[in-house]
């Protein structure tokens, strides 16, 4: 299998920095939302200058006017949305041009991990036109791991939006934004 996953330590200069904007947001729970957790307001902009950084590590040309991103906190309790899943389900225009997955970890001890799966048909990607049972996506009897990248502050994962994935255990943690699970996560465009 073609290398698609990129996971970098250290990839914020100033963790802390970020660590304290993200600490600071107001996290709300959006209506009909299935994540686990809750987002911060919405960012449409790049400023943690991070496309650059993602175009050196991915090799590819990102589109600058196209970018969805917030920060998300999960803590103790905190539900798993939908299990085994992908980020492009209900954006049908994401299998006509790729996007990506970024996932940056900013609690000082993250716990958990994040899982990649392919189907037990063989699919791993929503790509090849995976259709499967909704009872599929909520049983790992389904799915066999290929990859899963234990959490680790300010490591970031990047991947295609289409593949198969799932936060591990636990979902969320602690009772306040200073210990809770902590992420930034942004979802980027493809230039064509």
């Amino acid at each position: 299998m073609i290398r698609i996953v990129s996971i970098v330590d250290d990839f914020f200069d100033d963790i802390s920095g970020i660590r304290q904007v993200a600490m600071s947001q107001k996290f709300i729970k959006e209506a009909g939302e299935v994540y686990n957790g809750a987002n911060s307001p919405r960012f449409t902009a790049d400023t943690y200058n991070i496309i650059p950084k993602v175009e050196n590590i991915i090799n590819r040309s990102l589109e600058t006017h196209s970018i969805a991103g917030s920060f998300r906190l999960a803590l103790a309790g905190a539900q798993p949305g939908n299990a085994v899943h992908t980020d492009v389900e209900k954006i049908p225009e994401h299998k006509k041009q790729p996007y990506w997955q970024l996932v940056v970890y900013l609690d000082e001890e993250p716990k958990g991990s994040l899982s990649f799966f392919t189907h037990t048909s063989g699919v791993y990607r929503a790509a090849e036109e995976g259709n499967f049972p909704i009872s599929h996506y909520y049983d790992l009897g389904f799915w066999d791991s290929w990859l899963t990248v234990k959490t680790k502050a300010n490591r970031a994962v990047i991947f295609p939006s289409d593949l198969y994935h799932a936060p591990g255990l636990p979902f969320g943690y602690g009772n306040s934004v200073t210990e809770g699970r902590l992420i930034l996560w942004m979802q980027l465009r493809e230039s064509l």
